[in-house]
């Protein structure tokens, strides 16, 4: 990605993010956020950049196709923008995804916990139990609509995590309804 070349041949010139950032006219912060791929500089900014770290807007874009003293055409630097701007938008999308997806599972699992505390709380055995299963039921209805969702946007890892932690009230729940 581009960021990772800017970071790259900004530390070849043995440069800090605030000496970059200063002949482009822009902040440190946004060098941070090219260098992390949160967004990518314009055009313009592109062809400065290029001209600051000594090197040619194709060796900065990674597309070592040219020579480096050719450089890019306007149409070319244009599409391949345009590519990088496309990626940075799905990597944006993808991590929206995985945040709602972690406050659904949050939300399953606050609400289990209520459930519990108010089965446990109540004396009644029958709302006890009718409280415990309106929970799971509600749990397994919000999980159902949103395994695309889960599955889509986390690894394996945070699944079996995500998992854990959806079941861990359940078998809580189990074991204190066993003792009642």
């Amino acid at each position: 990605m581009l960021g990772d070349q800017i970071k790259k041949y900004r530390k070849e010139k043995k440069m800090s993010q605030e000496e970059l950032a200063i002949p482009l006219n822009v902040v440190r912060q946004t060098v941070s956020k090219w260098e992390n791929n949160l967004s990518v500089p314009d055009a313009e900014l592109l062809i400065r950049l290029a001209e600051v770290l000594e090197i040619s807007v194709a060796e900065l874009l990674g597309t070592d196709e040219q020579p480096r003293s050719e450089s890019l055409s306007a149409e070319t630097l244009a599409i391949e923008l345009a590519r990088l701007n496309e990626e940075l938008a799905k990597q944006v999308q993808e991590r929206s995804l995985s945040s709602r997806a972690e406050q659904k599972r949050n939300l399953i699992l606050f609400f289990s916990m209520l459930s519990m505390l108010f089965a446990l709380i109540i004396d009644n055995t029958i709302v006890s139990v009718l409280l415990t299963f309106a929970c799971l039921l509600t749990a397994v209805i919000i999980l159902y609509r949103n395994t695309a969702l889960l599955t889509r946007t986390t690894t394996s890892v945070k699944k079996l995590g995500a998992v854990r932690i959806t079941l861990q009230p359940f078998l809580i729940l189990a074991s204190l309804l066993s003792v009642l």
